[in-house]
């Protein structure tokens, strides 16, 4: 008995054991389970990363800057259902309201009407696209109006969706999916294929950077190569007319009267304005395209030569009022600077015209100093002077300060880009200064030697070369001072007042600039009691006291355009239904 008994204590011992192994061995098959669920999800997940190297590869090769961002679109789409295991995709592109998507592009659908994919709209929800949103649908996802949209309308059950940017603009949504879910062959989508999908999106958006930038660089080429191409076409037929002009002036085919001498005046005086414009053009060209060549020699008289050049300027400023001085350091022959005088004298040309143009009283002076390593130039005036935030902007091409955009101070904002651009050919920097209202100064660095220059552009010639003796730059264009254009417009009011003819019309012309005030004079002055306003504040006040039959003005002007003229005097009743003709020549639409 007793041995039965320890027999059966003996078989309960094994039993709870094997119970127990057997649970372990549950156990351990559980996490074998889980094990090889997890091998298996991230062999799936390789699999995927894999796949989408490969995709981003095949891109990388297939797609160029050379073509159509369209071609780019359908070569990704294609890309995606044959590389990464998607049954269809897609790419939606903006329409003109910002959550609302055009289908442009598809690829896994085998017939299709065309027509009714390029008619369909996605309407994502408000904010989608601004707020960069993606979308992952798969079994567990909550179908909202969104969804369930792009599930009837592009027949895709399962799908994930990212906004593509180019820079700062929407270049499309890149869509893609399955029919089904069902491991192994169709696994549900999850976050990878959101990344896989971004990082195929970054390639298009770098690609288009890329895009952008060689269209931008061949637009300058073109640019550069109009501008010159045209200047050069400009520049003989304006130096064509220059010359019989001058030889209609000295009588060499006749006298001429003093209203045609007057006329003859005033047509050289623009054609030598176009002419001067069409050569900065041609300088600035040459300069970016590389084919400007500094030719730099050591000067031997600088002063001589700097004197020679403000002198140019004295009736300018005697004109004006203004003084006009150079303050040279001494014994210039000991400075060892290196200059392309033909290039030079356009800096300093540019420098004292603008400070003569924007001083209407005090002063304008001309200083030079040096350093152990510099030769310092400044330019200096007391004029109308820039604001602090424009400073940056006037070296730029096409650039000028607030302040100077109007007619009363004509320019193009290419002689400071000029300048900036020959200053730094010859190895230099220049700054400017400014205090609004109380004048600017633009000082100049040049190194000394010739160790900073290329060994093509270093040349030495002497002191007799016409290159030093004599400048190359036409003198400085002098323009009609505010003060004399009110005296002449106030003596021709005058005389249309004691001469007015009831039977005619009154009319008023509002212009700033002087040739064209006196062009309108010879043409309509017989046909109307015809007035004049130097600007926009003139007009008004004119207007006002004459209550004339029409008006016509310049757009552009300073003090007051004409469009605010217009609108001033439009809140008067009386001016209601006076007739107002606008003016401009600018090529751009203003408000």
């Amino acid at each position: 008995m007793d041995e039965l008994e320890k027999l059966g204590g003996e078989i309960t011992q094994l039993e709870k054991k094997a119970r127990y192994y057997q649970k372990q061995v549950e156990r351990l098959s559980a996490e074998n389970l889980k094990l090889d669920s997890r091998a298996s999800g991230l062999r799936r997940e390789a699999e995927q990363r894999k796949q989408a190297f490969n995709i981003l590869a095949e891109l990388n090769q297939s797609i160029g800057t050379d073509q159509a961002l369209e071609e780019i679109f359908q070569t990704v789409i294609e890309a995606i259902v044959a590389t990464i295991g998607m049954d269809r995709a897609l790419f939606l592109v903006p329409t003109d309201h910002e959550d609302k998507l055009r289908v442009s592009h598809w690829a896994g659908y085998a017939q299709v009407p065309i027509v009714a994919f390029e008619q369909t709209i996605i309407d994502l929800e408000e904010g989608f696209i601004r707020q960069r949103k993606t979308l992952l649908v798969n079994r567990q996802s909550e179908v909202d109006e969104t969804i369930e949209t792009i599930r009837k309308r592009l027949d895709l059950p399962y799908f994930a969706a990212v906004p593509v940017f180019g820079e700062d603009r929407l270049l499309g949504l890149l869509l893609a999916g399955r029919m089904a879910e069902s491991l192994p062959l169709y696994p549900p989508l999850h976050a990878n294929d959101i990344d896989t999908l971004y990082a195929i999106g970054g390639l298009i958006t770098a690609v288009h950077s890329n895009m952008t930038v060689s269209v931008l660089k061949e637009m300058d080429r073109v640019k550069n190569d109009l501008f010159a191409n045209i200047s050069h076409e400009f520049r003989t037929p304006v130096t064509l007319t220059l010359g019989p002009l001058e030889g209609l002036r000295q009588e060499r085919y006749g006298p001429i009267t003093a209203p045609m001498e007057k006329q003859i005046k005033m047509m050289q005086r623009n054609q030598q304005r176009l002419l001067s414009l069409i050569n900065q053009i041609l300088d600035l060209a040459k300069l970016e395209s590389g084919q400007m060549k500094l030719q730099a020699a050591q000067v031997p008289d600088l002063n001589d030569y700097l004197e020679n050049l403000i002198e140019r300027f004295s009736a300018m400023a005697e004109k004006k009022g203004i003084k006009l001085s150079a303050q040279l350091q001494a014994n210039p022959e000991t400075i060892d600077l290196y200059l392309d005088l033909e290039k030079f004298e356009k800096v300093c040309y540019n420098l004292l015209s603008n400070a003569l143009k924007f001083t209407d009283s005090g002063s304008v002076t001309l200083s030079t100093d040096r350093t152990d390593k510099h030769f310092i130039l400044t330019v200096s005036d007391t004029g109308m002077g820039i604001k602090e935030a424009e400073l940056s902007a006037i070296f730029e091409r096409f650039g000028q300060a607030e302040s100077s955009r109007s007619n009363q101070y004509a320019g193009t904002g290419i002689g400071l880009a000029l300048v900036r651009e020959i200053v730094h050919l010859h190895g230099g920097t220049i700054e400017a200064k400014s205090t609004f209202g109380s004048g600017t100064s633009f000082t100049l660095k040049l190194p000394l030697g010739c160790e900073h220059l290329d060994k093509e552009a270093v040349v030495k010639f002497g002191s007799s070369s016409p290159q030093i003796a004599q400048p190359a730059t036409h003198d400085p264009i002098e323009e009609e001072t505010t003060q004399e254009a009110l005296t002449k417009v106030a003596s021709w009011n005058t005389s249309t007042q004691q001469e007015l003819d009831p039977d005619k019309s009154t009319l008023l012309y509002v212009e700033d600039n002087a040739d064209l005030r006196e062009y309108m004079r010879d043409l309509l002055g017989g046909a109307f009691n015809l007035f004049f306003a130097i600007d926009g504040v003139d007009g008004l006040e004119k207007a006002r006291e004459l209550q004339p039959d029409l008006v016509i003005s310049d757009q552009m002007m300073p003090r007051m355009k004409g469009s605010q003229m217009l609108q001033e005097l439009r809140t008067e009743k009386r001016f209601e239904q006076t007739p107002f003709i606008l003016l401009t020549a600018e090529g751009r639409r203003e408000s």
